[in-house]
């Protein structure tokens, strides 16, 4: 015994090591050959957007972002309109029925959506948004409402609850606003990100507040197999999340990607607005006629003035 213990291949200290490990792996080689592995190979199919995604570089991120910028007039008449009312954390959703419709859209700010009955095709919904002026006639009582955009809560008598919706939501969210890099305010980050279906680039847009603080603004989510916006994400200054706007479906439309599903989350406001184009319906620079920006009370509507619902100081 005191022989073996002076073998130098276990008294060297530099050795040892290397000479127990092998022994192990030598010793547990009829072990993991009875079935007993610790690994084994796994195949899955990796997405396509993954396996498909593109490289770009910042600058060519932030044209895809400007690209958008050429399309002065988009317009679709045939859509699928649904629309989900209720905040999350109140354990209650109520979910209306879908409708269908068109919409027309011209820059800098006009949108005029028509939501009608999918099965007889009268107006359920008509609503004109241009600047700051909101106006929505509902036909089946003949009430012509008349708000303001900025206002946070619109209220009336008969709508204690409020209108939660805005023309400049639906229109930010279908025309992706572009990145001001003339203000000096502002500054442009880049990350990468990955989901289980998909790559991306991130473009976060900050703006700089007190010293040592940055406030979000919106990040822009390019899905790197199109690069192409697939995601949209605007903020409170203090924050919260205001608009969480998914695209999905693209469509080539006289050069340009153009989704055929929108889903608009807006968790402050508390609603959830669902936007399905069909296959060829979208239009780009068509000289839409004035008059589509155009809604007047029709006769005997009755005239409502929204207001801007006072917060309480509690």
């Amino acid at each position: 015994m005191r022989e073996i213990l002076k073998i130098p291949v276990l008294t060297a200290n530099g050795l040892r090591m290397p000479f127990l490990f092998g022994l192990m792996i030598s010793l547990s080689v009829p072990i993991f050959s009875d079935g007993c592995r610790v690994k084994e190979k796994i195949e899955f199919e990796v997405p396509p957007k993954i396996s498909q995604a593109k490289t770009a570089a910042y600058d060519e991120l932030l044209d895809i972002v400007k690209n958008y910028e050429q399309i002065r007039e988009l317009s679709s008449n045939d859509l699928k309109v649904g629309f989900t009312y209720g905040k999350r954390e109140s354990g209650k959703l109520e979910k209306y029925r879908d409708g269908s419709g068109y919409i027309l859209l011209r820059r800098p700010d006009s949108i005029h959506l028509v939501i009608q009955n999918p099965l007889t095709k009268t107006q359920l919904f008509n609503v004109l948004s241009v600047g700051n002026e909101f106006k929505v006639w509902y036909p089946r009582e003949n009430k012509f409402y008349v708000g303001d955009n900025r206002a946070k809560e619109l209220v009336s008598e008969d709508l204690p609850n409020g209108i939660p919706f805005r023309g400049t939501h639906i229109y930010e969210a279908i025309f992706p606003q572009g990145i001001r890099l003339d203000l000096p305010e502002l500054r442009i980050s880049m990350e990468e990100a990955t989901d289980e279906t998909a790559k991306y680039y991130v473009l976060s847009i900050y703006k700089e507040g007190v010293p040592s603080r940055i406030y979000p603004v919106r990040k822009f989510w390019i899905e790197r197999s199109e690069l192409v916006i697939a995601r949209q994400q605007v903020y409170l200054e203090d924050g919260r999340l205001v608009s969480d706007i998914h695209y999905s479906d693209m469509e080539q439309v006289n050069g340009f990607l153009l989704p055929l599903k929108i889903l608009i989350d807006r968790p402050v406001d508390g609603y959830e607005l669902k936007l399905e184009f069909k296959s060829k319906s979208w239009r780009i620079n068509n000289n839409l006629p004035d008059e589509g920006f155009i809604l007047n009370p029709p006769e005997g509507a009755e005239l409502i003035y929204l207001k801007e619902k006072v917060q309480n100081s509690d």
